[in-house]
C-alpha cells in the first residue's frame, strides 16, 4: 500500500485531479484492500471501479 499512497501523494502534488490503479481482476483481494485505504485517505474525493474494465480503479482528487 505504500506505493499506491507515494503514487497519491505524488499526483497530488503535481495538482492532478484523476488517476488510475491498476490492480487486475483475480479474486478481488487487493482491490479490496486498496478501496479499504483509499476510504481513509483525505486527499481522495471520490473513486470508482472503471466500467469497461473492473481491474481499474479511477481515483479523483481533491
Amino acid at each position: 500500500m505504500t506505493v499506491v499512497n507515494d503514487f497519491i501523494n505524488d499526483n497530488y502534488k503535481l495538482r492532478k485531479k484523476k488517476i488510475v490503479v491498476i490492480h487486475g481482476n483475480g479474486l478481488h483481494i487487493l482491490k479490496n484492500k486498496i478501496h479499504r485505504d483509499l476510504k481513509r485517505n483525505k486527499k481522495v474525493k471520490k473513486y470508482y471501479l472503471y466500467n469497461m474494465n473492473i481491474g481499474c480503479t479511477i481515483i479523483e482528487l481533491n
